[in-house]
């Protein structure tokens, strides 16, 4: 009995860890097709898969990870207390802002659809995971992917994420229609803990973006297809952090040696393949974006790498503050790391269009860095 348990368990985390890297390989498809058929849609793509990162992220803050770490199963109840955060003024507040900042920049309807559908897509990841139903889900999730590149490829990409959210929420509706009826809630994070904790963080994480695309539109469009490049890297690295989330939910045991063990890790894999893909970026840099990789974009390749693997290595360390229950820690290093981003911006206006990209990859790396150790120093404190 034990061994089916634990085989039923490794075949879950199995199917975890193909979903999203399956979603990686979307991601890094779109923006291929989008640079050889669209390439001044490239940073307009990026913005808006940023922003749908900021969205996902106020609510996995506030709902989503008390929601996977509370062993709360019922899909309905998840809805519940996203529909309970939307109403505090710490998260609409946000959301009305990318609105303003999409109409501004007339990128609202190619937009929309494509915030909608990585939202729904998110539900009902959280929702497969709580109930440890990725197998089945893994299929629908794997077709909605299909079903975009697809209408991508054949030239009908203005509503290729139309099609894509309508399915994905009809999977959805499936999940709330076999929870109808349960008294499940969700205890949600406070709105204002979840605001300054998501945008904090992005304002180190995806801020540096919408700086370049508002100041250097090129240089956007190559930091885009720069991340595209490792993002293999960041959702291999979602995968192992919701299967670390989940574990830690029911672990009695978790102490610093655990800790210390995940960033070894970490820090080996995500090494090897950080540098995997910067040999890869050499030779098919050029095949895949249409774009020629001079010794700038080369230096760029090399920061953004530093930057992945730290963004790859802070993951376990989050996870000791949500499981401690102790965020507030966690919430000012992020304040001071979005103040600093915030200077380097500033200074951002003043440095040449040719080094601008260099210039912000740069000290977005030694921001992750030193919030890293900053974090994980007090994360040793805790345990």
């Amino acid at each position: 009995m034990y061994l089916k348990i634990r085989r039923a368990i490794n075949l879950e985390r199995f199917f975890i860890v193909m979903e999203q890297s399956l979603s990686s390989l979307f991601n890094f498809f779109v923006v291929i097709l989008l640079s050889h058929g669209s390439p001044e849609l490239v940073a307009s793509y990026g913005v808006a898969f940023s922003f749908s990162l900021v969205i996902s992220g106020i609510f996995r803050n506030s709902v989503f990870t008390p929601f996977i770490t509370s062993n709360t199963t019922s899909s309905l109840a998840l809805i519940k207390g996203c529909i309970a955060s939307s109403f505090s003024l710490y998260v609409s507040a946000p959301i009305l802002l990318i609105l303003m900042y999409l109409s501004y920049s007339g990128a609202l309807v190619f937009s929309l659809p494509i915030i909608f559908y990585f939202f729904i897509l998110e539900l009902v990841k959280v929702t497969a995971l709580a109930k440890d139903n990725m197998r089945k889900i893994a299929f629908f999730t794997t077709f909605s992917y299909l079903l975009i590149l697809l209408l991508f490829y054949s030239g009908y990409s203005s509503f290729s994420f139309l099609v894509g959210s309508a399915f994905v929420a009809l999977v959805f509706l499936f999940f709330l229609v076999l929870d109808k009826g349960t008294s499940e809630e969700v205890v949600c994070v406070g709105g204002r803990d979840a605001f300054i904790l998501s945008m904090s963080f992005s304002i180190y994480s995806h801020a540096p973006l919408w700086f370049l695309n508002l100041v250097v539109p090129g240089a956007a469009s190559l930091y885009v297809q720069i991340r595209s490049l490792f993002q293999p890297i960041q959702i291999i690295s979602r995968a192992v952090d919701l299967i670390e989330k989940k574990n830690a939910s029911v672990s009695e045991d978790y102490g610093i040696l655990r800790l210390n063990n995940v960033l070894t890790y970490h820090l080996v894999f995500g090494g090897l393949g950080v540098a995997f893909l910067c040999a890869f970026s050499l030779f098919f840099f050029k095949d895949l974006y249409a774009v020629d990789l001079n010794f700038y974009s080369a230096i760029s390749v090399g920061i953004y790498a530093i930057l992945g693997l730290a963004m790859f290595v802070s993951k376990p360390i989050e996870t000791v503050f949500f499981k401690m229950s102790f965020l507030s820690q966690l919430t000012l290093s992020r304040i001071i790391g979005s103040i600093a981003m915030l200077a380097i911006f500033f200074i951002g206006f003043y440095i040449s269009v040719e080094y601008v990209l260099i210039y912000i990859l740069f000290f977005q790396a030694i921001t992750w860095m030193t919030m890293l150790g900053l974090n994980y120093s007090q994360a040793k404190k805790l345990l």
